[in-house]
């Protein structure tokens, strides 16, 4: 017998099931009868209803979830609220459904309340006669797919899985909350195809839009078939690591393990893998080699499957700046969420779910099922889940009345852009708002240690400069205040805090774009360099907003500070690249001579991407010679990591050039000299990666042949290039004859043609 507890149905959801089941068995009883959901159910007391021409309340049903509240919390409701209503619409016969379990005397009460119109204890339904009607009628079933998710195998199946560096973050509860708010749209259906289709898929939109929760709907299906979930927090390395465990062939005791994880159904989801900062989209560059090749390892897969979501603009900015995701055609396997997929009855049904399941009194939620307001937020132009979130949201509201709720409201959707402003300049002070100007300029999230030494500096400064007065533990009463309703730990690591949503990280960012004495404050006070680079001086950006003459003075003529014991390397090179983007050299020369002369250990650079481009551009601009002859110095120690950490092969051969004729580097010694990197087989790798992607690019092409002999010239000259510099580099040339490019070509015009006349 089906178990279901309905507890990741909301309460509309389950009126549709037990309307479906109604029908189911009225059908099978060759009955006329056919009941409809009527969705003013909560002013009328209707939920269910079939009328004839001369009955309008031939029969009503009602459907009473309660499944968290349980039979005496229902049996108090029936009483005090349903009963009058039920006796002023006189029903010709009355039904009762409920997820709550009965036994035959909770029925019986429930009749004796209704009677005459409760006609039989089998108009009662409660949790047991609900299922018994599932298994009688299982198609019911597949139209309800949240249901699923209420069995107790598919819970344990979903929240007890083996995954790598994950905890505790699908708990119980929030799981169902999450199914219960859930409204279908068509995204989830196309999202699905691609996925089947594809093996990955990269869901994008704009904020708020639903990306995270069809996501999540998506790993829920996966996780439901015995799916491992792997969740890639930071880095797209962290999956090829995996898939390189897996995909180990060697027979023997040692190797089981890796023979179980290639052979195990497992699901990738990496959550805004490009980032929605500068600094992180920077990093994601630094990966997109690693990101390609985990890519075409994962479409061939029979068993593995990727998710990722990131912002729509992000990931059109990051084809147009990469040849190498151009050519994979990344943008095939997108499915685009757009607002438009919202429409007014998915709209009306999202914001009914949010008011339902909010924590707010039942006093505001009044307010929420105004006809006027609904209306008013379905047709909104600034309408979208994250949006309905926000005005259900307990913390965001719980100083207002209800007079002033609706009035927030309607603020809030005629400006957007402003959504978290009431919160930010009303219910904190001053103090609160330093803590969080101190922490985006950190980026989306910070060590809580790290945050208190900077606030601490902020506060400094506003002391010795704005004649605040020193507040007693200020960091710890802000942070008090603040946590839960604005930042959150990490769930990965609790020592480590982020924003509770991305949309107080555009806020804040929009508030400081249009702020340029704060972010003088934030930059002035800055006590780490990281709170320059990340957000408001952006190593990668020339043209920043201007530098104060204050933090001028700072960073060329005390340097020093900014240098940190445990970073001290990577922080000198980061400070020589921003002074060099923001002053005139003549400026700054002495300065980046002292921190260049400094620099003893350049291997941070295998981490560093920004760090690492920009050095090249560095390179390739700077004319002083003393800086000159100091980089030649510093040659041994950096060329090598800028040469293997390149993953572009053009771009290679260009700062193979640049070292030897400006720096005068003898590429032969160098490599030859170096026994830390193995550089044959690193430039082999590559060739072989650019071959794959000739290949994959040339299955598009309609004339694919003339193009053939192009591609393998290119790559046998960068091979020959290679070898010439003493090393032993090798291709497998021969892939590029392996196929009939001229039928492959034949075909790809003829669809072509298809297309076109179509």
């Amino acid at each position: 017998m089906a178990n279901f507890d309905f507890s990741t149905l909301s309460s509309s959801d389950l009126e549709e099931l037990v309307c479906s089941i109604l029908n189911a068995k009225e059908r099978d009883a060759e009955s006329t009868t056919f009941f409809k959901t009527f969705k003013e159910g909560k002013d009328k007391g209707v939920d269910i209803l079939y009328s004839t021409d001369l009955e309008d309340y031939e029969i009503v049903g009602q459907v009473k979830h309660y499944y968290r509240s349980g039979y005496n919390a229902l049996l108090t409701h029936l009483r005090n609220s349903e009963k009058e209503k039920v006796n002023k619409l006189k029903p010709k016969r009355y039904l009762l459904a409920t997820s709550v379990d009965l036994s035959v005397e909770n029925s019986k009460e429930i009749r004796n309340i209704f009677q005459p119109y409760l006609k039989s204890l089998t108009d009662v339904y409660g949790k047991k006669e609900l299922n018994k009607y599932l298994d009688l009628f299982p198609s019911i079933v597949n139209e309800q797919f949240k249901l699923w998710y209420s069995t107790t195998e598919i819970l344990r199946r979903i929240l007890n899985y083996e995954t790598v560096g994950r905890s505790n973050e699908f708990r119980e509860n929030q799981l169902k909350k999450r199914l219960r708010l859930y409204v279908e749209t068509p995204a989830l259906a196309n999202a699905v195809e691609i996925l089947a289709k594809n093996n990955f898929i990269i869901i994008t939109g704009e904020p708020g839009v639903g990306k995270t929760s069809t996501a999540e709907l998506l790993l829920y299906e996966y996780l439901k078939e015995g799916y491992e979930l792997i969740y890639i927090y930071d880095d797209i390395k962290e999956a090829e690591k995996i898939l390189d465990a897996g995909e180990k062939k060697n027979q023997g005791e040692d190797d089981k393990d890796a023979i179980s994880k290639a052979t195990a159904k497992q699901i990738f989801y990496f959550d805004d893998f490009l980032g929605h900062n500068s600094v992180e989209i920077q990093k994601a560059k630094g990966s997109e080699t690693a990101l390609l090749k985990v890519l075409r390892r994962i479409s061939f897969s029979e068993n593995k499957k990727f998710i990722f979501t990131t912002r729509t603009f992000i990931l059109k900015a990051a084809v147009e700046e990469s040849e190498n995701l151009r050519r994979f055609n990344i943008r095939a396997k997108e499915s685009t969420i757009k607002l438009d997929i919202y429409c007014s009855s998915i709209r009306r049904q999202l914001l009914i779910n949010h008011a339902e399941e909010s924590d707010i009194p039942e006093d505001w939620k009044q307010v929420l099922r105004k006809p006027t307001l609904q209306d008013f937020i379905i047709t909104h132009s600034s309408f979208s889940p994250r949006s309905v979130e926000f005005i259900t949201t307990k913390e965001n509201i719980e100083t207002l009345s209800p007079l002033e709720y609706e009035k927030f409201i309607r603020e809030n959707f005629n400006k957007p852009d402003e959504i978290w402003r009431h919160a930010y300049e009303q219910q904190i002070n001053v103090l609160d708002r330093i803590l969080l100007n101190t922490m985006i300029s950190f980026g989306d999230s910070i060590y809580v240690a790290d945050l208190e030494i900077a606030y601490n500096s902020r506060i400094d400064y506003e002391v010795k400069f704005n004649n605040y007065v020193r507040p007693l533990d200020a960091f710890r009463s802000s942070f008090k205040r603040l946590e839960g309703g604005f930042i959150v730990q990490e769930s990965n690591n609790p020592n480590k805090l982020r924003f509770i949503n991305p949309s107080l990280v555009d806020f804040l960012l929009n508030y400081l774009r249009g702020n340029y004495d704060e972010v003088m404050r934030i930059s002035e006070s800055a006590f780490f360099l990281s709170q320059l680079t990340a957000r408001l001086f952006p190593l990668h950006k020339a043209n920043s907003p201007h530098i104060s003459t204050p933090l001028k003075e700072r960073l060329i003529n005390q340097c020093d500070y900014f240098i940190k014991l445990e970073s001290q390397d990577s922080d000198r090179l980061v400070l020589i690249i921003l002074l060099t983007q923001n002053f005139q050299f003549d400026q700054i020369e002495k300065t980046i001579v002292k921190l260049l002369s400094e620099i003893w250990d350049w291997s941070f650079l295998a981490d560093s991407y920004t760090e690492r481009n920009s050095l090249q551009v560095f390179l390739e601009e700077v004319t002083s010679e003393q800086v000159i002859h100091l980089i030649q110095v510093h040659g041994s120690n950096m060329f090598p990591r800028l040469i293997i950490y390149e993953n572009n092969l053009e771009d290679l051969m260009h700062l193979l050039d640049i070292l030897s004729t400006k720096f005068e580097v003898d590429l032969v010694k160098l490599f030859a000299e170096d026994d830390f990197y193995d550089f044959s087989k690193e430039f082999s790798d590559m060739l072989n990666e650019r071959i794959e992607q000739d290949i994959d690019d040339l299955f598009e092409y309609s004339n694919a042949q003339d193009f053939v002999d192009e591609k393998e010239t290119v790559v046998m000259e960068m091979i020959e290039r290679f070898n010439s510099l003493g090393l032993n580099v090798h291709a497998n040339l021969s892939d590029y004859g392996k196929h009939d490019w001229w039928e492959i070509g034949t075909n790809n015009y003829f669809h072509e043609q298809m297309e076109k006349d179509n």
